[in-house]
């Protein structure tokens, strides 16, 4: 016998089911749900996930005009309209609608797009411009041996999932500070101004970031921009360090 009604949890098992393989006939046999309703639910969640960029079911990819279309709006690029070479680290999720996206936008002739997410990457390569270059590699290695071989770029921005940004930004940041020749853009959470950095006015005063920052990168440090982002953990920041010519 068909159920008529199914709670939030009930769809997701069988919706999950079937996108995994199993047969949708066999799917709804076994959760006793009718086939209308359970390719309604598939339906949904593939037209969810692609207006997310978070799933793409069929194999299709997003156009780079889908992604500006869901593409975060803080993201400083104004900043970086001149800006002739970039380095993006922690990119691949969203197909760079946080930040890449946006460097299109304004035109940044050479890109490097690093991520430990191969497909992905292989993805964003059909996206983006064909002299963009991405490498698979762990952040702090890639941007080590670059160092290393003498290698900056005018841009760097590091886009990790807000568990990481402290590392990134203060234990291992300033690998990606000294990267940067003229911008080092990062992600800041409301709880590293008051963990790390002891005063949750810092959100609100770049020239006091800038001092505190020092003590991490080592040096006089100008922030150049504190644009929020979204209210997630209480705050999500992008933090921008203009480095003087």
């Amino acid at each position: 016998m068909l159920r008529e009604r199914c709670n939030a949890q009930e769809k997701f098992e069988v919706v999950e089911a079937v996108i995994q393989g199993m047969d949708l006939q066999e799917a709804c046999k076994q959760f006793e749900v009718p086939e209308d309703r359970v390719e309604a639910w598939l339906n949904a969640f593939h037209t969810a996930g692609k207006r997310s960029l978070r799933f793409y079911a069929d194999g299709s990819l997003p156009t780079v005009e889908q992604v500006e279309h869901s593409a975060q709006r803080a993201f400083p690029y104004k900043l970086f309209h001149r800006v002739e070479s970039a380095c993006c680290f922690f990119t691949a999720q969203f197909y760079g609608k946080n930040d890449v996206v946006h460097l299109n936008r304004v035109g940044v002739k050479n890109v490097t797009l690093v991520d430990l997410d191969k497909k992905k990457l292989e993805h964003m390569e059909e996206i983006y411009p064909e002299t963009w270059e991405t490498v698979v590699a762990d952040a702090f290695e890639f941007a080590s041996a670059a160092l290393a071989a003498g290698k900056q770029y005018e841009l760097v921005v590091c886009d990790p999932y807000s568990g990481m940004a402290s590392e990134v930004s203060f234990e291992k940041g300033k690998l990606f500070f000294d990267l940067a020749s003229r911008f080092f853009c990062s992600l800041y959470t409301k709880p590293m101004f008051e963990d790390d950095l002891g005063d949750l006015q810092l959100a609100d005063d770049p020239i006091q970031l800038g001092r505190r920052l020092g003590e991490f990168y080592g040096g006089e440090v100008n922030v150049a921009l504190i644009a929020k982002r979204s209210s997630h953990l209480d705050g999500i920041y992008w933090v921008v360090i203009e480095k003087k010519l």
